[in-house]
């Protein structure tokens, strides 16, 4: 068996880059500071000067009801702050000073009371300024960090939203190419003779091989077939690795023909019960739905990390299969219990990877546009492991498998294909006669579960894969 390679198909819808930020900083947005130094020198000039050219006399505005000197160091202190406002009110007081010292003395006071108002209020003004400057400033940083977060962590979601779904579709890859590989094991051991039981089994137990020559953990096991009167032949009938030719008396093989059933040295407890001096590492018997015992699988060799209970499930599910094939070469096999065991074998090998996975059940009541609204089901379901068509006279259901699936990505799935379906033929799924259920699956199924859930169905006339 090759194992291919699926190339991942990502389709990454509104997907945003990492956001430049196109707002200007705060501290562009306020004056320069060279211009500063232009209005701390000439503005305490700007009053007098239109004083003058309106021919007042009181050039200062000592006079007047209101000082609008006042007005140039505070507009200074509020574009500039404190530091600038006094520089400024220093250079408007000189001014006033000189002037009342040289054409008219006895507004000094006047002056002076108006030039100490004045100082109050460019450093109240110036100090207010910066303090609501710096308080601003900072909340610009904070929103500028939580804006480059929010930027982050939406990549971050993309990129997991991109891994998941390369995840989604190795799984389904590695998945796919072992559940085709037991499909060409269910091709080769249905093409020899019924009759021929010994070589139904050997050609079973080949392309067991083949299949576990590319699990390069498992260094050493082999396989043994039961005789007519329950004793396993000694000569093995297949191997991977070197195995001791002994290992079909191996305590921990009687032990799994004794109890039918899949044991390991991790079980201590049955170690310490029994005594078992094993070789051994695990011994897996095949055995079919109905009990029958065809052989023993005698694990001699894993490697340390790989002794572990998912991969000790894979390979009694492998030898479960090779055994219901056996038994379906001796007596015809139904559609039903076909579709029961494809269905039965898929489910248990998405589930030995991850703990869930869903069976949708899409029916399709038969009309004149039935086959192409079908078609489109099947296109448009990315990433599905398994499709099986089931066919009836009034209807076709479609059962879809699709691993790492939960409650809130069926309603997603269920409200994205509603939605694309209404788009693409003018109505909707109960105008076309179509249902959906959701069936989720935690751990490994039971095939009794399977079959209640085959019957609920109903009965029908062809059950296929499709993909």
């Amino acid at each position: 068996m090759k194992r291919k390679s699926m190339q991942g198909h990502v389709v990454v819808e509104n997907f945003s880059i990492p956001r430049s930020s196109d707002s200007t900083p705060l501290a562009q947005l306020r004056p320069k500071p060279e211009t500063a130094i232009f209005e701390v020198l000439f503005l305490p000039l700007l009053v007098p000067l239109l004083a003058w050219l309106l021919g007042r006399e009181d050039l200062f505005f000592l006079q007047s009801a209101f000082p609008w000197m006042l007005l140039v160091p505070t507009l200074t202190a509020s574009r500039y702050g404190t530091r600038y406002g006094l520089l400024s009110l220093l250079v408007m007081s000189s001014f006033c000073l000189l002037y009342v010292l040289v054409f008219n003395p006895a507004l000094l006071t006047v002056a002076s009371q108006i030039l100490v108002g004045s100082l109050l209020v460019v450093l109240v003004i110036g100090e207010m300024i910066q303090y609501w400057g710096n308080r601003t400033e900072t909340q610009a940083k904070e929103l500028e960090n939580y804006r480059l977060n929010a930027s982050q962590s939406e990549q971050a979601l993309q990129l997991l939203h991109i891994s998941y779904s390369q995840l989604e579709e190795d799984l389904v890859a590695e998945s796919q190419s072992l559940a085709n590989s037991l499909r060409l094991l269910d091709t080769s051991v249905s093409s020899v003779d019924a009759d021929n039981k010994a070589e139904a089994l050997t050609v079973a137990i080949e392309k067991m091989q083949e299949i576990l020559a590319h699990y390069p953990w498992l260094e050493a096991a082999a396989f043994y077939r039961m005789s007519k009167d329950n004793q396993l032949y000694p000569k093995a009938l297949g191997s991977v690795g070197m195995v001791h030719v002994s290992a079909y008396q191996d305590p921990l093989v009687k032990e799994a023909i004794r109890c039918k059933q899949a044991v390991s040295v991790k079980n201590s407890q049955l170690i310490q019960k029994h005594q078992l001096n094993t070789n051994l590492q695990a011994a897996i018997p095949l055995i079919d739905c109905n009990g029958k015992l065809w052989g023993v699988m005698a694990v001699a060799r894993m490697a340390n990390s790989a002794m572990t209970q998912q991969n000790l499930n894979l390979l009694a599910l492998l030898c479960n299969y090779v055994s219901n094939l056996l038994d379906n070469t001796q007596r015809p096999t139904t559609s039903a219990k076909k579709l029961l065991q494809e269905m039965y074998t898929g489910l248990n090998v998405v589930l030995n990877t991850v703990r869930t996975a869903t069976l949708i059940t899409l029916t399709i009541r038969n009309t004149d546009d039935s086959a192409e609204y079908k078609d489109y089901f099947v296109s448009k379901v990315r990433g599905a492991n398994r499709i099986w068509h089931l066919q009836r006279a009034e209807s076709t259901t479609l059962v879809i498998l699709l691993p790492l699936f939960n409650v809130q990505d069926f309603k997603q799935f269920q409200d994205n294909l509603a939605s694309r379906f209404t788009k693409r033929f003018g109505k909707d799924f109960s105008n076309a006669g179509i249902s959906l259920k959701f069936n989720p699956i935690r751990h490994q199924m039971q095939r009794t579960e399977l079959q209640k859930y085959l019957v609920s169905l109903g009965k029908f006339d062809d059950a296929r894969l499709i993909r």
